[in-house]
């Protein structure tokens, strides 16, 4: 029997699973996701003579999204052991960082064709990456501030006891100074799900990049990864049995094991890992003091038992009830809110650093488009102005100056800014402008794949410009018919349409090969 083929991964549908790790959308989604889970679960067929990693991997996110909170306390406070852990997880997100943008590089100087077909993944890698990075140095900066503002209660406290007379009113008591709010806990699982998620991106980049083709399954070091990913639930898992919930990803995790052990040359679930998994339990439990095998989960089995069989609110209450300044003793020193990270840490002495912004040309070359960034003169700003007329004559100007088809982006006034053929259009951060440079850059790639696929027959004089459609800023793949006059053609899902020089589009949508046979006429 032939080997399963492995198709590799796309990026598509990571959204589906991080979508439990927002607070606004987790509630909402939480019931959908265990639905899908259940369809997949009974519905999945054994074998097949493809093994798709993308879809695989989508699947045990999701498990591990539904999976942990149930078996972990995500929502305790960061221990000092956790906060160095993640603290050298940041680092080398650094590197991963330096790592891919050396890689980008070398793939760019291989020709536009080779960067375009892993745009999509390094576009992806880079706006996750930094998004762990933003978050973890805001949640210290923040924790650094509730320090501060905690030394000063403290200090007012003190003093407020020190002036006060031992009879004091009511009134006098209500006059005492008030607690700091402490922050909102850290983001466990958004952490876990973006970081697995980079690591997947970046093995696979580092893949499909490679010099030569890997013909072994055995040498995917996705597979490899994936594998990893599944034991991670398979030990996390166990001990739950009696919970109706976590059989279920029990059993969706042996299936995506099943389709992996395919094309991985050794069992995936061997006689270590089983005892590994069995010993987890017993190990917590004879001693609570000693320190954690390395091959054993670092979480308590019998406490996230307890948390699982119902009593996890009342632990939560309890913890914050615990760590309240509120209800312990003014006169003894609070140990249970002192914060003493290991390794460097921002203090008041620090120099102050601005947090870190997303710089524009960096997001913009994250894709496969020759779109400049530009600093923003006198023409511009009347550009962006309300100023209608003033608005037009800039506009009308920089026509003039540049031609037609120019595009270009720049920044001003915490807003961003595209120019695209004498239109303008306005983004309130790099979230909503990077939307638009991901429907750019597909569209630019599917015309480049259009071109590709005719090779030799396609018109000589075709390129791929800016336009504008229904108002929007397109990529359109332009050329001269036999009169002169410009002809226009645009990709979408159903297939290719045209536009002549008179702006009216051909009501018949057409195939590629159609398409080439239409402009020949």
């Amino acid at each position: 029997m032939a080997e399963p083929s492995i198709l590799p991964v796309t990026g598509d549908h990571f959204e589906d699973f991080l979508v439990l790790t927002e607070a606004d959308s987790r509630e909402k989604a939480l019931p959908k996701a265990w639905r899908i889970l259940e369809q997949q679960t009974r519905s999945h067929v054994s074998g097949g003579s493809t093994v798709d990693l993308n879809r695989i991997y989508v699947d045990l996110a999701r498990l591990q999204m539904l999976a942990y909170p149930i078996v972990e306390d995500w929502k305790r406070p960061l221990s000092n052991k956790e906060w160095q852990q993640i603290e050298e997880q940041s680092k080398e997100l650094e590197q991963q960082m330096d790592r891919m943008r050396k890689l980008s590089v070398d793939v760019r100087k291989k020709g536009a064709e080779s960067f375009s077909q892993v745009a999509p993944l390094f576009n992806q890698l880079f706006e996750q990456n930094q998004e762990l990075r933003k978050n973890w140095n805001r949640f210290k900066q923040t924790w650094t501030v509730y320090k501060q503002q905690w030394k000063r209660f403290q200090e007012e406290q003190e003093e407020s006891q020190k002036k006060n007379k031992p009879k004091k009113t009511s009134s006098e008591e209500q006059e005492a100074p008030e607690p700091p709010k402490p922050p909102q806990m850290f983001q466990r699982e958004r952490w876990h799900a973006l970081r697995i998620t980079t690591g997947l991106l970046e093995v696979e980049l580092q893949q499909q990049t490679s010099k030569g083709p890997k013909e072994s399954s055995e040498s995917h070091d996705g597979v490899e990864y994936l594998v990893e990913q599944l034991r991670d639930i398979y030990v996390q898992t166990q001990g739950f049995e009696l919970l109706e919930k976590v059989k279920m990803v029990q059993e969706r995790n042996t299936q995506l094991i099943a389709e992996l052990q395919q094309v991985y040359p050794e069992p995936i679930i061997t006689a270590d890992l089983k005892e590994q998994a069995q010993s987890g339990d017993q190990n917590q439990e004879d001693s609570e003091d000693s320190e954690p095998s390395k091959k054993t989960p670092v979480h308590s089995w019998k406490k996230s038992l307890f948390l699982a069989a119902g009593i996890v609110a009342a632990g939560v209450l309890a913890v914050l009830f615990l760590h309240s300044p509120v209800v312990q003793d003014p006169k003894v020193k609070k140990k249970t809110l002192e914060f003493r990270p290991k390794g460097k840490t921002i203090t008041t002495e620090s120099p102050a650093k601005d947090p870190e912004l997303i710089k524009l040309s960096d997001m913009i070359n994250s894709f496969n488009l020759d779109i400049p960034v530009v600093q923003p003169d006198e023409r511009l700003l009347k550009l962006i102005g309300e100023n209608t007329e003033k608005a037009e004559i800039a506009a009308n100007s920089i026509i003039e100056d540049l031609g037609r088809k120019v595009t270009f982006a720049f920044a001003q006034a915490n807003s961003y800014f595209l120019y695209w053929k004498g239109q303008i259009s306005r983004f309130s951060d790099t979230r909503e402008m990077r939307q638009m440079m991901r429907k750019l850059d597909k569209e630019k790639g599917e015309l480049q794949a259009l071109m590709r696929k005719w090779g030799g027959e396609a018109p000589k004089d075709a390129e791929i410009v800016p336009e504008t459609l229904d108002g929007e800023p397109v990529y359109g793949l332009e050329m001269l018919d036999e009169n002169g006059e410009p002809l226009q053609i645009y990709v979408n899902p159903d297939g290719v349409r045209m536009r002549l020089s008179n702006g009216q589009f051909l009501e018949k949508t057409y195939q590629p090969d159609e398409a080439l046979k239409r402009i020949r006429q």
